[in-house]
């Protein structure tokens, strides 16, 4: 688990209420009301989340998320928006913008202990490896950028959705054909695909 957060609301109750749910996680939280604040408290902190409402005056949750992440010192503290705002539209809307993930108000505990849970399965490979002494390895982004390996990436000029291996070529009838190279078979298929396209 982490162990400090910040809670960035303009409400004092809400500021309360998630401050004492924390307190009972065993982290310790610090507050401020708005986002110009949060970002001057991060001039010299560093938490291990925020939670950030997103309906405050002046900069709103959403400028201040970008604030942050745009920010090379911020840019990797998990920022869980902290809102009543309910919809897929508005989840998907924060998550794009580079949120972590969503909390709704009123807080529901269980909701927070996943949310804590997640922030830690996030933190816990690095920190492995840091004390493994293992150099660490670059993780995908949460925008869901996928790793493909060299021999799965199509070769320049092979059409698409056409195979790649060293298949050999089959004929018209669906046999092997004798010889061939890749690009016969691609060849081939094209052929046999305008061809069923024709008829």
């Amino acid at each position: 688990m982490p162990r400090t957060a910040l809670i960035v609301d303009d409400s004092r109750t809400a500021l309360v209420v998630l401050s004492r749910l924390l307190k009972e996680q065993g982290i310790a939280a610090d507050t401020v009301e708005s986002g110009p604040e949060a970002l001057n408290y991060l001039r010299s902190n560093n938490p291990g989340v925020i939670f950030l409402d997103h309906m405050m005056p002046g900069m709103d949750g959403f400028e201040t998320l970008a604030a942050l992440k745009t920010n090379t010192r911020t840019a990797a503290i998990p920022v869980v928006m902290y809102t009543s705002r309910e919809g897929d539209a508005y989840m998907g809307q924060a998550l794009v913008q580079g949120a972590f993930g969503i909390l709704q108000k009123p807080v529901n505990p269980v909701e927070l202990g996943q949310i804590l849970r997640r922030v830690d399965q996030l933190r816990a490979p690095s920190d492995q490896q840091a004390v493994a002494g293992a150099p660490a390895r670059p993780r995908a982004a949460v925008t869901g950028v996928i790793h493909v390996p060299p021999e799965f990436r199509a070769r320049p000029g092979t059409p698409p959705g056409l195979a790649t291996t060293s298949a050999r070529p089959r004929s018209n009838n669906g046999d092997v054909a004798a010889g061939g190279d890749e690009e016969g078979a691609a060849v081939g298929r094209l052929d046999g695909l305008h061809r069923g396209a024709l008829v």
